[in-house]
């Protein structure tokens, strides 16, 4: 996917005690007594939509994000045919600023649990990731594009500093 992540890895599956005070016994994603955490509804969630898919790109390439902050994490999926978008906002000194996108025209927005948030143009996101639906197969395809010729001018620029050469 864009941040080259093959495979990622939990610490615990299950929390190693009972203890709240001891953060070693609460790094799970179940409960020491099995039941499901947050992290585990989540984690389930994203296996059920995106798993086995190919990342496309984003929505806006990596040459526009800077002048279009809103839109830096809008993350394109094929999941047989159909486009899936993770989104999110994230603003490091201040996560409760939110950015707001209008896809132009209505899309379905999920949580991360699997419940449907709404149905809109203009979708505001925040430090939480979103799951939306209604994109067209264009999108997906120019996504593709986009992060093909970011890494084409990546790969040129690499070769430039290696060679000394200009770009």
């Amino acid at each position: 996917d864009y941040y080259n992540v093959a495979e990622f890895y939990l610490y615990d599956f299950k929390d190693d005690g009972t203890d709240s005070n001891n953060n070693e016994h609460n790094f799970g994603i179940i409960t020491n007594g099995g039941t499901p955490k947050k992290a585990y509804n989540a984690i389930k969630e994203m296996n059920s939509r995106i798993s086995g898919a190919t990342y496309m790109g984003t929505l806006v390439p990596k040459t526009h994000r800077s002048s279009f902050p809103a839109v830096e994490d809008i993350h394109i999926y094929n999941v047989d045919g159909t486009p899936v978008a993770l989104a999110w906002y994230a603003d490091n000194d201040d996560t409760t600023k939110t950015r707001t996108y209008n896809f132009g025209k209505s899309v379905d927005v999920y949580d991360l649990y699997g419940n449907k948030v709404q149905s809109a143009s203009s979708v505001e996101l925040k430090d939480e990731p979103v799951y939306i639906y209604g994109l067209s197969k264009a999108e997906m395809y120019k996504a593709a594009k986009d992060m093909a010729a970011d890494y084409a001018s990546s790969a040129v620029t690499a070769a430039a500093a290696l060679t000394g050469s200009a770009a």
